[in-house]
């Protein structure tokens, strides 16, 4: 693996640590400050696409079954 050197996992896992800091020396540790998470996305324009898209698919039904239903006594 390429990246900041060659790992060699044999000296990783037989390598003596010394006991003492485990950072690099001029390494800070601070806690890590994050923004807000975004807030939740608005339901609002969906829920009107869904109704309208079910009003819309009502009424083309019903005047499919309304065409039918004339069609058919019509016939008789």
């Amino acid at each position: 693996m390429v990246g900041f050197g060659l790992i060699d996992p044999v000296a990783a896992l037989t390598w003596d640590v010394p006991p003492g800091n485990w950072l690099s020396p001029g390494v800070q540790m601070q806690p890590l400050h994050l923004p807000p998470p975004p807030p939740a996305p608005d339901p609002r324009p969906r829920w009107g696409a869904v109704i309208v898209t079910a009003v819309a698919a009502s009424l083309v039904g019903a005047l499919a079954w309304i065409l039918t239903v004339s069609r058919k006594r019509r016939q008789m």
